[in-house]
């Protein structure tokens, strides 16, 4: 079985909220670190609203033969 962990932002549009894929380059997100985001945006996918990256609105979301199950709290 394969799994890969994906990396996802969530929007800071109260009427959006859509998780959608970060476009960072994060590498091995098993010691991943959010601080890392610190004073980076990306374009949320959806509404096209620019989203800091916080410790509130970042996931990370395990991948595994087209099922995807939330590795969140």
């Amino acid at each position: 079985m394969n799994t890969n962990k994906v990396l996802e932002l969530r929007c800071t549009n109260p009427n959006c909220r859509t998780w959608f894929p970060s476009p960072f380059t994060h590498g091995n997100l098993d010691g991943f670190n959010v601080n890392a985001f610190k004073g980076l945006k990306a374009q949320c996918s959806t509404c096209g609203k620019m989203v800091s990256g916080t410790i509130k609105n970042v996931r990370i979301r395990t991948v595994s033969d087209n099922f995807r199950f939330d590795k969140t709290s």
